[in-house]
């Protein structure tokens, strides 16, 4: 029993004493950083690559160049090579389809 509690302050103490965030950061400048979290930005930039193939999914439009949005336009650049692969194809008949029957993503999120 002696062991069972040395080994669960153990690892009690271990959990506490390292940091652990959602999000990733990017230190840009010594005052700048940049956080983001990697699973919600997958999502959306797959988004913007299958709305290639379906015109409109609530706020992307096909086509939007996104230059109001430096990262997205620069994270889409960057990935626009592959919308045409089958992960993004799936994605583009998933998406449809949860547009035709929810008219919005906000059941996925």
């Amino acid at each position: 029993m002696r062991r069972y509690r040395i080994w669960l302050l153990f690892c009690l103490k271990l959990t506490l004493s390292t940091n652990l965030y959602a999000q990733a950061e990017h230190k840009l400048s010594a005052k700048v950083s940049l956080g983001y979290s990697p699973n919600i930005e997958t999502y959306f930039i797959a988004e913007k690559l299958a709305v290639q193939h379906i015109n409109t999914f609530v706020f992307d439009q096909k086509d939007s160049l996104y230059a109001h949005q430096p990262l997205v336009y620069f994270a889409y650049q960057h990935f626009k090579k592959y919308q045409n692969t089958p992960c993004i194809l799936r994605i583009a008949q998933l998406l449809e389809s949860l547009r035709d029957s929810f008219h919005d993503n906000a059941e996925i999120l």
